[in-house]
């Protein structure tokens, strides 16, 4: 006889599991198996890493349709706070490019951008705000990733970016 089973009764226990122990979990893994801490201010692949950041970074360099770095470390914020990064997005073709739909892994932040239209050679400026105020008993790591679209008739993948939030 074949036994069936009602997933959907734990179907928020799996999503709390996954979100709080397998992603932390591989992505620290990812980072300590590789050696590396990130700790960049360069998501185009210029990244300096250390073993212990002093400071988290401020601003983030990224280039249009290039390949996505190592997630950039935030750590810690504290429970409840606010954290933003500005974000400087360059674009080095020869045509102007319009960003469209940003899809994130995460309500707890978004992506906020002064104008969406990059002249070529040119740069726009946008910031990430991480924030916890809704959420302010939430304690762990957190693999964030936003990805921007362009806005033409056919969207592409525009800029990728990863965050690694420790919440203490």
């Amino acid at each position: 006889m074949l036994r069936q089973y009602n997933l959907y009764k734990y179907n928020n226990f799996i999503t709390v599991f996954i979100a709080l122990v397998l992603l932390p979990i591989t992505a620290w893994g990812v980072i300590v198996v590789a050696g590396q801490r990130p700790s960049t201010v360069s998501a185009s692949g210029e990244s300096s890493t250390t073993t212990t950041p002093a400071t988290n970074p401020t601003s983030l360099d990224v280039t249009l349709f290039s390949q996505p770095a190592a997630p950039i470390r935030i750590d810690p914020i504290g429970r409840g706070e606010r954290f933003e990064l500005a974000l400087h997005i360059r674009n080095p073709g020869d045509s102007a490019v319009e960003l469209g739909k940003v899809e994130k892994s995460c309500e707890c932040f978004e992506v906020v951008f002064d104008r969406r239209s990059i002249e070529p050679g040119g740069t726009t400026t946008g910031t990430f705000i991480l924030d916890f105020r809704q959420n302010p008993t939430f304690v762990g790591g957190l693999l964030l990733t936003a990805e921007v679209s362009t806005a033409e008739p056919t969207p592409r993948n525009a800029v990728t970016v990863r965050l690694s939030v420790n919440v203490k």
